[in-house]
């Protein structure tokens, strides 16, 4: 099947870009921001790479594994030191017509829900 054939949702995304932000409970805390940061870090990371496998699979599958993804982290991570957890992933796809349109997914969770 060619991509002109396929629905919009099967296309995968162009111009991926993945924000994360990971909210530590006390943010003058030192330790905290660090455990923060290096969570930030490899999420980022994780959810580039498993959006980049489902690559074939279209934008619709891409934006379920980076929330399948966000939802393993979170029951890793630990909750007396992170307060909330925000992934984006966003990029375009060509619709129906084939006109790019633009795309993104955010969500929000609490470690250890």
């Amino acid at each position: 099947m060619s991509d002109k054939d396929k629905k919009a949702g099967e296309k995968p995304l162009k111009n991926k870009k993945v924000h994360v932000t990971v909210r530590p409970h006390k943010e003058y805390a030192p330790d905290q921001r660090e455990y923060s940061r290096r969570v930030k870090e490899h999420l980022k990371e994780e959810i580039e790479r498993v959006v980049e496998e489902k690559e074939r699979d279209g934008s619709d599958a891409q934006f379920d594994a980076a929330d399948q993804k966000l939802d393993e982290a979170k029951k890793g991570v630990n909750g007396d030191k992170v307060r909330e957890i925000e992934v984006q992933v966003e990029g375009s796809r060509e619709d129906e017509r084939g006109v790019d349109e633009r795309v993104s997914r955010t969500r929000k969770v609490k470690p250890g829900d």
